[in-house]
């Protein structure tokens, strides 16, 4: 029987992340380009952090039935994580997409790769109506990514101490875009 909580792409197979999985989330929390991107002061998550990223995943996952999947390509490599959470934005509940990627691979496309994947099983599965996602505004890459993805700027909002530019993405612009 086939896993329906697998994700698969024309490259990539992504499943949901486990506790196993701490050495993976390291290798990109531990970077110094990818923190320049995700972490509030640019600096390497610590482990501490990390660790507790993992906790709220597999917690995520276990209470909702979804949340974020590790990706690897077809030969095996890991590539990234993607995933779908409930969040909280300017106090309204929302699902968030969110997206990382080793290094090695920015500009090859999986990001967007990994977030259409996310976004469509969101929408199909998930029957969500919309999804927000957000980066720093200097994140032009994540933006891109969101843009590739359907998602439309929305406005400036706080996050992490920090300001952050959000996206918006309802299901009838999905559609459209298919």
């Amino acid at each position: 029987m086939t896993d329906t909580r697998v994700l698969a792409t024309t490259r990539l197979s992504g499943r949901p992340i486990t506790d196993t999985d701490f050495g993976r989330i390291r290798s990109i929390h531990s970077d110094t380009r990818v923190a320049a991107t995700l972490s509030a002061d640019g600096r390497p998550f610590a482990k501490s952090h990390t660790r507790q990223a993992l906790r709220s995943w597999k917690k995520h996952w276990d209470d909702h039935g979804f949340g974020v999947w590790l990706f690897h390509k077809t030969d095996g490599e890991f590539v990234g994580y993607a995933g779908a959470m409930h969040a909280s934005i300017d106090g309204k509940p929302e699902v968030e997409v969110l997206y990382a990627l080793r290094p090695d691979f920015w500009g090859d496309h999986f990001a967007t790769e990994m977030a259409t994947a996310v976004v469509q099983f969101a929408f199909d599965r998930l029957r969500v109506t919309e999804l927000v996602a957000y980066t720093l505004p200097t994140n032009i890459a994540s933006r891109r990514v969101m843009e590739k993805c359907g998602f439309a700027y929305e406005k400036e909002t706080e996050h992490a101490g920090l300001r952050h530019v959000l996206y918006r993405l309802d299901e009838q612009g999905f559609r459209k875009t298919r």
